[in-house]
């Protein structure tokens, strides 16, 4: 009885350091790293603020008087404030209302239009 009680208690004794040991993993290991360290987040959350950067563009664009019927398209680098603006516009002031509509977001630093003037008959 005293044997059986002995191999009792050495194997809760070594289970317990076993399991004590499992527990302290140190936060350097990957598991415990935080998910926003990592490359692919850090880019996820750099096109994230491009798209909204651009989307305060394309808005003050939109809202422009002298806009009218152009289709513009915004890309845009919230880091840097560099616009693109691309597209098909109908009259020459257009191109000149969506540039100064652009400059008046803040954080924008720089304007470039590649907009395009579609001639009558849709060529």
């Amino acid at each position: 009885m005293k044997s059986r009680l002995m191999i009792v208690v050495a194997g809760i004794v070594a289970l317990s350091s076993v399991t004590c040991y499992a527990q302290s993993a140190t936060p350097d290991t990957p598991a415990a790293k935080p998910a926003a360290a990592s490359p692919r987040a850090a880019k996820k959350a750099e096109r994230q603020e491009n798209r909204a950067f651009a989307k305060k563009v394309r808005q003050a664009i939109v809202k422009a008087p002298g806009i009218g019927n152009a289709q513009v398209t915004v890309f845009a680098k919230a880091k840097t404030g560099e616009v693109t603006l691309a597209g098909l516009i109908t009259d020459q002031s257009q191109d000149k209302a969506a540039v100064d509509a652009a400059r008046q977001v803040p954080g924008v630093t720089s304007v470039t239009s590649k907009l395009e003037l579609r001639l009558e008959g849709g060529q």
